[in-house]
C-alpha cells in the first residue's frame, strides 16, 4: 500500500520536474528569439549602415577606379565581405560560394534596387556551413543602375551565442535538483 507521504513525494518530484522542464523549454525559446530579435536584427542594421556609408560617396556616372580601391580597401578592414560590381549578373562570380543569379538578384529585387531600395537577402551556406546575412545596395545616377555594394556576413550560429547561457542554466538545473531532492527527502524522513 502506497502511503500519503510516498504519494507526495510523488507529486512534489513530479511538480519539480515540470517545472524545470518548462523553465528549460521557455528560455531556450528566449535564446532563439532574442537570437532573431537582437543579433540578426543589428547585424542586418550594421550592414545597412556599412553599404549606405560606402554608397554616399558615389556621386553619379559610371563607377571608378577610385570608388573601386575605395570598396576593396573597406573590404580589408570590415567584418563582412564587401563587392562593387557594375551589374548584379556579376555577383556570382564574387561570392566564394556557387550561388545562381536569379536566386541572387531576382526580377522583384531588381526592381526595388532601380527603385534606389536596398536588397536583403538571408540564407543558409553550405560552404560555410551557416546562415548568411546579405544586403544590395543600388548605385543609381538618374534612375539608371550603375552599381551595386553587396555586402555579406556569415552569422554566428545560435549555439555559438548561448552556449555560456546554456551551461550556466545546465548548471542551475542540476543545482536546483539536487536542493529539491534534498529537501524533498529532508521532508520525509524527518
Amino acid at each position: 500500500m502506497i502511503s500519503f507521504s510516498d504519494s507526495l513525494f510523488k507529486k512534489l518530484w513530479l511538480t519539480v520536474t515540470a517545472t524545470i522542464l518548462v523553465t528549460v523549454f521557455y528560455s531556450f525559446f528566449l535564446s532563439y528569439l532574442f537570437y532573431e530579435k537582437l543579433y540578426v536584427d543589428i547585424v542586418e542594421e550594421s550592414l545597412l549602415e556599412e553599404g549606405n556609408r560606402l554608397a554616399s560617396d558615389y556621386t553619379g556616372g559610371p563607377l571608378t577606379d577610385e570608388m573601386k580601391q575605395q570598396v576593396e580597401w573597406y573590404n580589408e578592414k570590415s567584418e563582412s565581405e564587401v563587392f562593387l560590381v557594375n551589374n548584379p549578373k556579376e555577383l556570382s562570380a564574387c561570392l566564394p560560394y556557387s550561388i545562381d543569379y536569379e536566386t541572387l538578384i531576382g526580377k522583384e529585387e531588381r526592381e526595388l534596387l532601380l527603385k534606389g531600395e536596398p536588397v536583403m537577402k538571408s540564407g543558409f551556406e553550405e560552404r560555410f556551413g551557416r546562415k548568411i546575412l546579405a544586403v544590395a545596395i543600388p548605385l543609381l545616377d538618374n534612375n539608371r543602375l550603375e552599381g551595386i555594394i553587396y555586402l555579406y556576413v556569415p552569422l554566428a550560429k545560435i549555439s555559438e551565442l548561448t552556449v555560456d547561457f546554456s551551461f550556466l542554466w545546465l548548471i542551475g538545473g542540476v543545482l536546483f535538483i539536487i536542493i529539491a531532492a534534498s529537501w524533498v527527502l529532508k521532508c520525509f524522513t524527518g
